[in-house]
């Protein structure tokens, strides 16, 4: 298990709610697609997965949705690498609203890094470990 914990604050406008005046599942993809993408920005200004010729690729979503995010909602997405497996991590994601304690919404994101030179996912070793700072 890793403790490093990013959160990522929005707030929820019109735009992203459906016809039913909440935000409509498909947008809480973004809002964890976005928090994942400030949780690596430092890598991505780094260009240390660029310089080696490696990307990261979601390969498994899951989402629970507990309860419903609405208009100017203020939100805390906490992101973190909460399982480290052979060959992919898993992102654990999770949305709290308003200051609440609750969670409104749940996610676990799996993904591999992958070298697009030699066209395969990368074994999870220490050198990665330490790039993403889980050593």
């Amino acid at each position: 298990m890793v403790d490093k914990v990013y959160i990522h604050k929005k707030r929820v406008y019109g735009f992203h709610l459906d016809f039913y005046k909440h935000v409509n599942n498909a947008r809480y993809l973004e809002f964890f697609e976005e928090a994942r993408w400030e949780y690596l920005l430092p890598l991505k200004k780094s260009k240390v997965l660029e310089k080696r010729n490696w990307i990261t690729i979601v390969v498994r979503v899951e989402v629970s949705y507990k309860k419903p995010l609405e208009l100017f909602d203020d939100i805390a997405i906490h992101t973190s690498i909460n399982e480290i497996g052979r060959k992919s991590m898993t992102f654990n994601q999770k949305i709290y609203k308003n200051n609440e304690t609750t969670i409104s919404a749940l996610a676990n994101i799996k993904f591999v890094v992958f070298d697009t030179v030699a066209q395969k996912s990368l074994s999870i070793n220490d050198e990665i470990k330490a790039i993403f700072g889980l050593l």
